[in-house]
């Protein structure tokens, strides 16, 4: 055996054997940061792209009617026009 510490046998374990997961793991990086930023920052600009050359569209307001303000679901008003 080498002078290398057996990794699988450092881990922290309970009194039952069972390992324990470190918290360090949940800590926010740099690496971890950098990579979401950047990834936040490309969709936007994917989006922001797409809109722009008319490969994606805004939604459009749902349509209410005149006279009562409810949402038309149909070509006419169900309320108004029974």
């Amino acid at each position: 055996m080498s002078g290398r510490p057996n990794v699988l046998r450092s881990v922290p374990t309970n009194g039952r054997g069972i390992r324990q997961m470190s918290t360090a793991m949940n800590a926010l990086t740099p690496h971890l940061a950098l990579l979401s930023s950047i990834t936040i920052v490309v969709g936007a600009a994917m989006v922001r792209l797409g809109i722009g050359r008319g490969r994606l569209e805004a939604r459009q307001p749902r349509r209410r009617c005149p006279s009562c303000a409810r949402i038309v679901q149909g070509s006419v008003c169900q309320a108004c026009s029974a």
